[in-house]
């Protein structure tokens, strides 16, 4: 996790992970701190999202959206008369 911190007269970013935390780089306003933390956290956890995303589609063997994919894996699974239902 990426947070600002302000220390004395240094605004700081830091990388926090629950037990460690080490100072990532020191930047002349709290706000491009905070700015920076904030990005940095953004691009982390859409990096995760990605990953998760990419690793789904992979093992499932699907090139489709995963909407779709949930749509039409919960048509095939309908009775007749469900799916006449729901037309």
């Amino acid at each position: 996790m990426y947070r600002s911190v302000i220390r004395g007269s240094k605004f700081l970013v830091l990388v926090v992970d629950g037990v460690v935390q080490a100072t990532l780089m020191e930047l002349p306003t709290e706000e491009l701190a905070d700015r920076v933390a904030f990005e940095l956290q953004t691009a982390w956890d859409e990096g995760i999202e990605w990953g998760i995303n990419q690793k789904k589609r992979e093992l499932l063997g699907y090139k489709i959206d995963p909407e779709l994919r949930d749509y039409f894996q919960k048509m095939r699974s309908m009775t007749p008369e469900e799916r006449e239902a729901h037309q």
